[in-house]
């Protein structure tokens, strides 16, 4: 997320900052977002296997705690190979980079001009691909809106908090359809994560425990339903207030 952000500030503030640190350290947290992806999914993974009401019986329960202990050595084990990775002189490296990129930043008219010009370009974004979803249950389109909506709320916050003010309404929307969009995306991941496990338990001839995981499968789908339609009524009462 502190990754994002400043992502986020380069974008939106770019004519104010040095143009070539300011690409660099671009470069590089998009190059460190990437690596540390696959260790972040585990940690959502984990989270959503802890979660209270997913079990029904004792067969189910017992599957998500051996899953959650094989998720959690998994994720211990990324985040054991990122502190090796991203070390104390590779961030200090980025620490300059972004020091550089700002220390004789020019937020004048202009600047902040452009900004709003960008931030404008990133509402109307959000915007166009709210409005193509309509009634998808499309999970790879409900993940492109998230992101789109992301971007959209952080180029908000950044704006803010540089050029004066208070967060606006659309701010603040985003971040509520951004939060329910993220629940329909980890519960959409869970349920693909459990019938890919059911299905391995399947090859491997244990047909009680990819039962009580197509179970769990599909009551994950029903919060992701839930989740969906929360989504809808904030989209739908965002438009209107809009």
């Amino acid at each position: 997320m502190a990754a994002r952000r400043i992502e986020s500030a380069l974008r939106v503030w770019r004519d104010a900052l040095a143009p070539r640190a300011r690409r660099r350290a671009r470069r590089r947290l998009r190059r460190w977002r990437r690596q540390l992806s696959g260790v972040r999914d585990l940690e959502v993974l984990h989270e959503a296997l802890d979660a209270d009401g997913l079990s029904a019986t004792p067969a189910e329960t017992a599957c998500l705690s051996q899953l959650a202990a094989a998720i959690a050595g998994r994720r211990d084990r990324g985040r054991r190979r990122a502190a090796a990775r991203f070390t104390d002189a590779r961030l200090e490296r980025l620490r300059r980079l972004l020091e550089r990129a700002v220390v004789n930043a020019r937020f004048d008219a202009a600047a902040v001009a452009a900004a709003a010009h960008r931030r404008a370009r990133v509402d109307l974004d959000a915007e166009s691909v709210l409005a193509s979803l309509a009634d998808t249950d499309d999970d790879g389109k409900l993940h492109a809106a998230r992101i789109a909506v992301k971007k959209r709320r952080y180029a908000g916050e950044v704006f803010v908090r540089v050029a004066g003010g208070a967060a606006d309404d659309a701010t603040a929307a985003a971040r509520a359809l951004q939060r329910a969009l993220g629940a329909v995306h980890d519960r959409a991941a869970l349920r693909d994560r459990l019938q890919e496990f059911a299905r391995r338990a399947i090859v491997r001839r244990r047909p009680e425990r990819a039962t009580a995981l197509l179970a769990v499968s599909a009551r994950v789908e029903r919060l992701r339903l839930e989740a969906l339609a929360r989504f809808r009524s904030l989209r739908l009462t965002t438009v209107a207030a809009g």
